[in-house]
């Protein structure tokens, strides 16, 4: 491996933040570009999508089955949750608890699925990070 690549893996472990913050800079135009380029290729992402999902819908959806199947708990937990949220009952707000952003997809996070309606309100972002383990909830 080259002395660039072992800098800019030290450089990453040492800020870990920087991508997240540079995305939330740039978040607009980086969204308008993806816009733009599937309205202007949109036959290019249906043969996508639908190749995708010729090569791979059958692990997808053994690979969904697989993990509902080992996390029962879970599954529970995000119906009752889910079904709480289309109601009506639970609020979805809008902006991220960690990071502020608003005006994007909110999802809830669960810390303890014993506890299905106290979630953490993330953008999506946040809880790739959070489940990535490179972001830590601090109460």
């Amino acid at each position: 491996m080259s002395a660039n690549s072992e800098a800019m893996k030290r450089w990453r472990a040492e800020n870990p933040d920087y991508m997240h913050n540079w995305y939330i800079r740039n978040r607009e135009t980086l969204l308008a570009r993806g816009r733009q380029w599937r309205i202007d290729n949109k036959e290019r992402m249906d043969y996508l999508n639908k190749r995708n999902y010729e090569f791979n819908g059958e692990s997808i959806r053994a690979s969904v089955k697989g993990w509902a199947e080992e996390n029962p708990e879970k599954v529970v937990a995000q119906n009752a949750f889910r079904k709480k949220v289309i109601s009506g009952e639970i609020e979805r707000p809008e902006a991220c608890s960690r990071c502020g952003l608003g005006s994007v997809r909110i999802v809830g996070h669960h810390e303890d699925y014993s506890k299905p309606f106290e979630v953490i309100w993330l953008c999506v972002s946040c809880h790739k990070r959070i489940h990535a383990g490179t972001l830590v909830l601090v109460p």
